[in-house]
């Protein structure tokens, strides 16, 4: 019986495998392509600011992805943007509503505010930043993008830790880093807090991906 038991449970496993690689493999090769090909290009940005007087030059960027249907943003995602742009990186606050005492935090502290329609979910809000960059003529002047959205939880100390600052801000030679990696469906850097270094940044392939995410996403 136990044998028994033991030959099931191999073989439930090995299917289990077996399901997660097929549909891995339909992810890659049918679903993404599907999605890339048939995502608008349409932008979301209803009001664009930029705060000159907040400005670093743009030459290392956060584009922020921010969603509160009160249009508040809290103390937490407030320090997490203040520690870029103390640091002389311009940060791009993308949000769908921001409350007038939000609105004017903004402009005392940030580089610039993008008001957009909800769709795209983040990666048509960072679609919207990119199309910022370049419509300001910005983005050939940016050599290090951040992509960050809300959903990061700050730890006591956490941004002023010596490896984050080391191998996160400081790294400007690898040209993709991730906070945090996953292997759910197949391997990937989680997308809620990602950095591009100049070499992808001037690749053609970036600059076309970029163009292309919408709301399929």
């Amino acid at each position: 019986m136990w044998s028994l038991f033991k030959f099931m449970w191999t073989i439930l496993i090995k299917v289990k495998k077996a399901i997660s690689f097929c549909l891995s493999i339909l992810e890659k090769y049918i679903v993404i392509p599907v999605k890339i090909k048939f995502s608008s290009t349409e932008s979301g940005i209803i009001e664009e600011s930029i705060y000159h007087g907040n400005t670093h030059g743009f030459d290392s960027c956060v584009l922020f992805c921010h969603y509160n249907k009160h249009g508040l943003i809290l103390d937490q995602i407030k320090e997490i943007c203040l520690f870029f742009q103390v640091r002389g990186i311009d940060v791009i606050f993308l949000t769908t509503k921001v409350s007038d005492q939000s609105k004017d935090w903004l402009q005392k502290h940030l580089s610039a505010l993008i008001i957009r329609r909800n769709i795209g979910r983040d990666f048509g809000a960072w679609k919207d930043g990119i199309a910022f960059l370049e419509k300001q003529s910005l983005f050939a002047y940016c050599s290090q993008l951040y992509l960050i959205n809300d959903s990061v939880i700050l730890l006591p100390d956490g941004l002023n830790n010596t490896w984050f600052q080391s191998r996160f801000i400081d790294d400007t030679d690898t040209d993709i880093i991730g906070l945090t990696e996953s292997w759910q469906q197949a391997y990937h850097l989680q997308s809620y807090f990602l950095k591009f270094n100049k070499n992808v940044l001037e690749s053609q392939l970036y600059i076309v991906t970029g163009k292309q995410i919408g709301r399929a996403h």
